[in-house]
């Protein structure tokens, strides 16, 4: 499964903003690593998203991003983080 985001930037911010939440969220406590190890994947892809939305790209996110979406989506209803993408 592929997903075409026309508007890449739009799904950055979202992501972005559910990171931060999610940093704050453990400000004072350090995110498990597995968690930890998601959210620094999604920085990346955040920055990917950036790039093309800056150069007028779509984006075709693969089923792995998908993925770590949906399991990124799924750890933060856990933590009470609800998110936001």
């Amino acid at each position: 499964m592929v997903i075409e985001i026309e508007r890449p930037g739009l799904l950055a911010a979202a992501i972005g903003r559910d990171l931060l939440r999610l940093r704050r969220a453990h400000a004072a406590t350090p995110l498990p690593v597995h968690l930890a190890d998601l959210a620094d994947a999604l920085s990346r892809v955040v920055g990917m998203l950036n790039e093309a939305d800056a150069r007028g790209q779509t984006v075709q996110l693969a089923e792995g991003v998908v993925s770590l979406l949906r399991e990124f989506r799924a750890a933060l209803s856990m933590l009470n983080a609800p998110a936001q993408a």
